[in-house]
This record gives structure tokens, sequence and C-alpha cells, in this order.
């Protein structure tokens, strides 16, 4: 009826052609603007004004937590701080029941990199903001607290400094 149904009937067409030969399908949450989209078809959260997702997940549907503020690197420090990745906990998004946190399945931190030109600069963007991310998958809302996160991040910036990968100073990311 309209370009986002569209989108599903195309996006279903595709996902069943891909289930065929054994994989597993993950669409952005865009895909939700649409009717009728596959149950087995995994979605990624990642801007979700309308909170589609978050009623889709408690009904069931597999959900990979990308959420645009704070999980993308390609944004500076100053919009996206270390603590705010490290704070956020994808389990307590608004309106998600307790059937609704069993959906959620994983996180991720995108970087897009249209305007990342060097190594060290795309280095800078996501160390340490991924060891952010990473504890949350790891760890949930069960989290040791700030301070004891950027003692080791200050060990971990070292270590990969070693090894001449760019992390971003404490003074970067410790903005808060």
């Amino acid at each position: 009826t309209d370009e986002n149904d569209f989108q599903v009937y195309f996006g279903n067409r595709v996902a069943e052609h891909l289930k065929s030969k054994g994989k597993k399908v993950i669409m952005w949450n865009d895909i939700l603007k649409g009717k009728g989209l596959d149950g087995d078809v995994t979605v990624q959260r990642w801007m979700d004004l309308k909170n589609r997702s978050t009623p889709e997940t408690n009904a069931g549907r597999k959900t990979i937590a990308s959420d645009f503020r704070p999980y993308y690197c390609d944004y500076p420090y100053e919009m996206y701080p270390l603590k705010d990745v490290y704070s956020f906990d994808p389990l307590k998004v608004k309106g998600l029941t307790e059937e609704g946190r069993k959906n959620i399945i994983g996180v991720e931190s995108p970087v897009w990199l249209e305007f990342i030109n060097t190594d060290e600069r795309l280095e800078y963007l996501i160390f340490p903001r991924w060891f952010a991310a990473a504890d949350t998958a790891w760890h949930g809302g069960e989290k040791d607290g700030y301070p004891a996160f950027k003692e080791s991040c200050s060990l971990l910036c070292r270590e990969l400094r070693k090894n001449n990968i760019n992390c971003a100073p404490e003074k970067a990311w410790a903005m808060s």
C-alpha cells in the first residue's frame, strides 16, 4: 500500500531466500514502519523515535541494541562521552517488559567511516568506547561502577598503545 509495506514485502522475500541458504537475517529497525515482517527476522535497533521496536521485542522478536545515542562511535567524545556508553543499559529501555529483555540478544557499537580518514582517527574514536559496550554485553546492569571501569580502561589503553593503537587519551574520554 505504500513504500514502508513494500520495504517489508521486499525484506521478507530477501529473508526467505537467505533462510533457504541457512542464514539468519538482521534488518535495521526502520523496516518496522511497514506491516507483516517475518517473525524470524532479527531487528537492529538504532534510532527508533516512534518506538516501534519495543513492542516487537516484547512480543518475541530478537533485537540487537545499537542505539544511536550513545553507541555510535563516529561522533566526538564531547557529544557521546565514554560515561554515557558505559551507563547505557539496553535492558532498561522505556516500555521493555521482562519478556522483551530476554529478546535483546546483544549490543553493537557502530562506527561509520565516511568522515574518518585515517586508522588513527578510527582507533581514537572506538577505544575505549568499545570497552564500555563490551562491558554492557558481558555484564548488563551488574557492573562494578564507572570509577573502576575508568581505571580498567586506563590499563587497557596503555597496553593498546604499546602495540601502536591510538586510544583516545583520558582527558578526551573522561569528559562527564
